[in-house]
């Protein structure tokens, strides 16, 4: 999953005139990926007979399911993660991208635009419906 913090920045800055700099700090989201998330995501991979297929087509010819790729184990769609096998873990994310902590429970649609800027999974709006 994703960690987020807050970080400062400090930019200098021209008042009106130009005439002089102003030191002025701002706030940076800092993300970075929670490395025992990387185990959930390919354990979620092992029985997923369809993204086995799609990533041994990938081999024998590269052109096939161009939106595909695959980096150090981890598959993406279109540059979001996919989460394989359709079960406890893609649950576990909507109910944590619904649960939020810092913008409390969000509806269907802020909970499936949360997930789809990162992930994917075949059918993830409709598991959002669902739970959320």
């Amino acid at each position: 999953m994703v960690a987020n913090a807050l970080s400062r920045r400090n930019n200098y800055i021209d008042d009106k005139q130009g005439t002089e700099s102003k030191k002025v700090g701002i706030l940076n989201v800092v993300t970075r990926v929670v490395s025992g998330w990387y185990k959930k995501i390919y354990d979620s991979y092992k029985n997923d007979i369809i993204l086995h297929e799609i990533m041994a087509n990938k081999m024998i010819d590269a052109n096939k399911y161009p939106f595909y790729t695959h980096v150090k184990g981890i598959i993406k769609y279109k540059e979001r993660i996919v989460v394989g096998d359709k079960g406890a873990l893609s649950e576990y994310l909507v109910k944590f991208a619904h649960n939020s902590f810092i913008e409390g429970h969000v509806r269907i649609h802020n909970s499936y635009k949360r997930l789809k800027a990162h992930l994917y999974w075949p059918s993830m709006k409709k598991l959002v419906k669902k739970l959320v």
